[in-house]
């Protein structure tokens, strides 16, 4: 699947704490706020103390469940809220609608006996536009996960001294 948002690979932490210790434990802390819950599953992002609030910031999408010999198992990954992955692909589609109306315009604007000239032309001037625009929006999205990329760390070091959480390397995760 082609994203056009940062997202990260899955993770798993195993804490010997209960489901429901670690659930009290998410959601009454003041530096991170618990942004959606249902049963097992959670959405966590770091409390920004100032009002600013990045679109991009990375959210930690997580569930809890049973780990095997006792305790509680969490696994998620970091990615950008829902709202912020739809508008990237309405702008990447923005993108490509630029793109194609440059071609046309470029082809029509012509008189009849250069049109292969300038359908190619066209088509050059569309395709770099598109891909112009593209790597813009990329460069963008990218550096403004990078302004709050912290905010990852401080919910890893939440999960390894709040929930006593240590991550399983991906090779023993079942």
């Amino acid at each position: 699947m082609i994203r056009f948002w940062p997202q990260t690979k899955s993770r798993t932490w195993h804490t010997h704490l209960s489901r429901h210790q670690c659930a009290d434990r998410l959601t009454g802390t003041r530096e991170l706020i618990c942004i959606g819950r249902s049963d097992d599953s959670f959405s966590l992002r770091r409390r920004k103390i100032w009002g600013y609030h990045n679109g991009f910031m990375p959210v930690f999408f997580g569930k809890l469940g049973d780990a095997p010999g006792g305790g509680t198992r969490i696994e998620g990954y970091f990615s950008v809220i829902l709202f912020t992955r739809i508008a990237a692909s309405i702008m990447y589609l923005m993108s490509a609608a630029m793109a194609i109306f440059a071609a046309i315009g470029a082809a029509t604007d012509s008189e009849p006996g250069a049109r292969l000239l300038a359908t190619l032309t066209g088509l050059a001037v569309g395709i770099g536009t598109g891909i112009g625009t593209a790597g813009v929006l990329w460069l963008f999205f990218r550096f403004a996960w990078w302004i709050d990329s912290g905010d990852m760390q401080f919910i890893i070091k939440f999960f390894e001294n709040s929930l006593e959480a240590t991550e399983q390397p991906m090779e023993q995760v079942n």
